[in-house]
């Protein structure tokens, strides 16, 4: 009897271990981002911005830049780590990797950035070069997967969103 029981625990704990060691682990944001970009050749010039950014940098992602941004100021309220890059001047050009605080809140962040890239394609926003904008504009993507949510505007979407894919 002691055996049997002894070795129902052992079973037991062998499960336990072995379903929380499956769960996968969620990169930070920032991490993902410049996997991303250490791909690229040809980045044109940008600004980044991450969650972990010192309090008085350029890189702060403020409530007044998210409500232009996103349409929505909380948007980092609802992530763990996020991290963009964005082209400067008048290129269209941008990546936002965010890591969401829960599943819920990656709705919200999918939401907000399929809403950005519907302001994109819709050309509510005219301080684009037209010269790459039509080609940039049409690969756009978001892309889920559990608590990562990416938007994707550049000359090779699907090569970057390759690479976040396997980073997550």
């Amino acid at each position: 009897m002691k055996d049997t029981l002894k070795s129902a625990t052992c079973l037991l704990l062998l499960i336990v271990l072995s379903l929380t060691s499956c769960q996968k682990k969620v990169s930070d944001a920032t991490d993902v981002l410049f996997d991303a970009l250490d791909t690229e050749k040809d980045l044109p010039a940008y600004n980044i911005y991450y969650s972990d950014a010192p309090e008085y940098s350029q890189s702060v992602l403020s409530n007044d830049k998210c409500l232009r941004l996103y349409r929505d100021e909380n948007m980092v309220s609802y992530a763990q780590s996020f991290a963009c890059a964005l082209g400067c001047d008048d290129l269209v050009w941008e990546i936002h990797v965010f890591v969401a605080k829960s599943l819920g809140d990656a709705g919200f962040i999918e939401n907000a950035l399929s809403k950005r890239l519907d302001i994109i394609q819709s050309r509510e926003i005219y301080i684009y070069d037209m010269d790459t904008y039509e080609k940039r504009v049409a690969s756009g993507k978001v892309f889920r997967d559990g608590k990562v949510v990416c938007l994707v505007i550049c000359d090779n979407t699907e090569g970057i969103l390759d690479v976040i894919k396997k980073a997550v």
